[in-house]
């Protein structure tokens, strides 16, 4: 589904994916939230939710459920 360039002339376990392979697994994340993400792409932490939403001016932020 995704494309793997190879850098340079190194052994085949130094693959990285293109920048279009990453904007493509971006892409399909943000669009489908529903399902799990591809390996590789972590959740945000809560604390870097928090400090965003701060950032961006909202001052309170509820409590999780669970």
């Amino acid at each position: 589904m995704y494309k793997i360039e190879q850098a340079g002339v190194g052994p085949p376990s130094e693959l990285h994916p293109s920048k279009e392979s990453v904007d493509a697994a971006i892409g399909d994340v943000l669009s489908k939230p529903w399902l799990p993400l591809p390996l590789g792409l972590k959740p945000p932490s809560m604390d870097s939710v928090v400090v965003e939403l701060q950032r961006q001016g909202v001052a309170k932020v509820p409590p999780a459920c669970g």
